[in-house]
């Protein structure tokens, strides 16, 4: 039964933290993730400087255009990478607290996952921003990412283990 509340827990949690995300506005969005760019090329340049890779920093301009031109990518890699955690989390909860087969709970996270990026979408076009059905598409490949990668894991583990016995 605590396994059950845990992942119950873990699944809303993610669902909220998809939602709030999806709460700021189309302005705000895309200046919070160009921020996360610069402070991420800012950080990875210092440590190249510290190691020798560079001789010197970029300048805040240069930082800048490489924000710019890589900020709609990052914001497509997010949308799957959040949906990616969510069918994780449900993977696992269906497996861990249910007898759902192994199949089953593949196609239940995704189609799960699915739903969810719909009704996302729905919820952006009330903040100012878009809802694309390609956003959807995104969001469910990194959920199909996530069940595949499961998937595989499993699949290695039950060979690994027939010939240990």
């Amino acid at each position: 039964m605590l396994k059950k509340v845990i992942y119950a827990f873990l699944v809303v949690t993610w669902c909220v933290i998809i939602f709030v995300l999806s709460s700021m506005s189309s302005f705000d969005s895309g200046n919070k993730s160009k921020e996360i760019l610069k402070d991420g090329a800012v950080y990875t340049c210092v440590i190249a400087q510290k190691v020798g890779l560079i001789d010197e920093m970029p300048s805040p301009e240069r930082i800048d255009e490489f924000a710019t031109k890589w900020n709609t990518p990052f914001r497509k890699i997010s949308h799957a990478f959040v949906f990616f955690v969510l069918a994780t989390i449900l993977m696992f909860a269906f497996r861990k607290t249910t007898k759902m087969s192994l199949w089953k709970a593949a196609v239940f996270s995704a189609g799960l996952c699915f739903l969810y990026s719909l009704t996302d979408e729905y919820h952006q076009s009330f903040v100012g921003r878009g809802a694309l059905f390609t956003d959807c598409l995104i969001d469910t490949a990194g959920a199909f990412l996530a069940v595949i990668i499961y998937l595989l894991a499993k699949l290695i583990d039950t060979k690994l283990n027939k010939g240990r016995t």
